[in-house]
């Protein structure tokens, strides 16, 4: 999937300051559009209106050049207000009339996971299904998230490149290890958090 957001952005800003239709025309149909949006369901109104006007944008453009659109959805970095969840979250994006090809989202509990994926199926029964997004989750916290995820038919795997390679690169770019250990440790961590998943699958 090839991103349009700019990078931290919220309100969510595309790519290149144009619109993301002009921008969609030159992209070849295999590329997954993917957009990264820092949203809540809690956020103000304002805000939210902003947010909602953007990513119908981005729905629309993808309707009319053909391309599949993998929505990212983070919390925003301020504590959630109680009863506030991800369900709510995909719940306004469908009341919005958006039907994303794909979904990628923070590793739920499996209480929420199963309600967020009851809707999916609900409101739109022909999406292609989850990723699991990392978020720089520590490893093993990572790992443990898999046993619940995994279990689920929609979840097709994992998107956690920081939480492979983030420990390793820090090491790496301070100078205190080499190229060698850069590349074993993350081939390990690659490796662990493989095994892990279809571990996690098989049960």
């Amino acid at each position: 999937a090839r991103p349009v957001e700019q990078a931290g952005s919220r309100p969510l800003a595309f790519i290149n300051g144009k619109s993301i239709g002009s921008t969609l025309e030159s992209w070849p149909l295999e590329q997954v559009v993917k957009c990264l949006v820092f949203y809540s369901a809690a956020d103000d109104a304002e805000l939210l209106q902003v947010q909602d006007e953007k990513i119908l944008e981005l729905y629309d453009a993808c309707c009319q050049s053909g391309h599949e659109l993998l929505l990212e959805i983070i919390p925003p970095a301020e504590a959630l207000p109680p009863g506030v969840s991800i369900k709510l979250s995909v719940e306004h994006i469908y009341d919005l009339g958006i039907r994303p090809d794909w979904w990628k989202l923070p590793a739920l509990s499996a209480q929420e996971a199963a309600a967020v994926t009851d809707i999916i199926k609900q409101r739109s029964p022909h999406c292609r299904g989850i990723v699991v997004l990392g978020k720089d989750t520590p490893l093993d916290e990572l790992l443990d998230s898999f046993k619940d995820m995994a279990a689920i038919d929609l979840v097709k795997g994992f998107a956690v490149g920081r939480t492979i390679f983030s420990d390793a690169a820090k090491d790496w770019l301070a100078g205190e290890s080499s190229d060698e250990a850069l590349l074993a440790m993350v081939s390990a961590r690659y490796r662990q958090v493989c095994e892990a998943w279809m571990t996690a699958r098989a049960q």
